[in-house]
């Protein structure tokens, strides 16, 4: 029997190997240190902008990707780095930016996490921009894995089962 502890730390799994290459081959980031929290996390802390995407198939969870301020600030200037802009469109393209890291990230995670004849289903990411903590609910369970870059913090976070959250990670059931 499949435990939602063996979901997520399989998940977890593909997911660091694929943020890895990720940040590393696209973006020039180092990874000093990969620390993964599991088991009885009753918390979790969200930055600033926080990317999540609901993972469907054979694995179902929630995976939220937490920016702190700095890695945001690089991503952003590297992606956007000669395109014409207005300052009132700085903080959209930023945020339009953690969605796709974490759209990518979790797109070549697919790969590793589905199985013959049950492909991995993502939900299209959401971004919400608020710094908070997510206390745990009965019967859901967290887990999460904090890199720090050589240009910040992300806090990769991962929740199941899914169904007691919305897709701005607010609990709906208990």
């Amino acid at each position: 029997m499949t435990t939602d502890q063996d979901i997520i730390q399989k998940v977890m799994k593909c997911v660091l190997k694929c943020a890895k290459r990720h940040l590393k081959t696209t973006e020039g980031i180092s990874i000093s240190s990969a620390v993964p929290s599991s088991g009885e996390l009753d918390t979790l802390t969200l930055r600033d902008v926080t990317a999540i995407m609901g993972v469907g198939g054979p694995v179902n969870l929630l995976v939220a990707f937490s920016f702190d301020r700095s890695l945001a600030a690089f991503l952003f200037h590297a992606e956007t780095v000669g395109l014409p802009m207005t300052d009132d469109e700085h903080y959209p393209f930023l945020l339009e930016i953690a969605a796709e890291t974490i759209n990518t990230v979790l797109g070549h995670s697919t790969v590793d996490l589905a199985e013959e004849s049950n492909n991995v289903i993502l939900s299209a990411p959401v971004v919400i921009e608020e710094a908070r903590r997510l206390h745990r609910p009965k019967g859901a369970s967290f887990a999460a894995i904090s890199l720090t870059t050589s240009r910040g913090i992300l806090d990769m976070n991962f929740i199941v089962p899914k169904h007691l959250f919305d897709n701005k990670l607010n609990i709906v059931a208990c």
